[in-house]
């Protein structure tokens, strides 16, 4: 069921992040519309160290004008059917990414407009 790009005896972690535009012109590769606040999902981070989790995911973040608000239910996974038990979208997108990328791989977002509002 792994493909080629999905080692997961490699130590994959999960995590939930709440970020936020940085700037009005921040954006996630176009997935975040101009009225989008901000929002929140799974991604995974492909690292031997949990302890570099929070840096990794912040440089990534602030590399495209976002701001990461928290970052919580940081775990190491095991299968991809683990992941696939918290997000079909962030499980298939381990799957089929290539291991010589940054290893920060998004799962389904769920934006809000603003603080408060979803």
């Amino acid at each position: 069921m792994n493909s080629p790009g999905a080692n997961m005896s490699d130590e994959w972690h999960i995590a939930l992040v709440d970020f936020i535009r940085s700037s009005d012109d921040s954006d996630v590769l176009g997935v975040l519309d101009d009225e989008i606040h901000g929002a929140v999902g799974w991604l995974g981070v492909l690292t031997k160290h949990a302890t570099e989790i929070e840096n990794i995911v912040r440089e990534n973040f602030s590399s495209i004008g976002l701001h990461v608000v928290s970052i919580t239910d940081c775990q190491q996974v095991n299968s991809v059917s683990e992941v696939e038990e918290i997000d079909e979208h962030l499980a298939q997108n381990i799957r089929t990414q290539p291991l010589d990328d940054p290893v920060v791989v998004w799962g389904t977002i769920h934006t809000y407009y603003a603080e408060g509002e979803a």
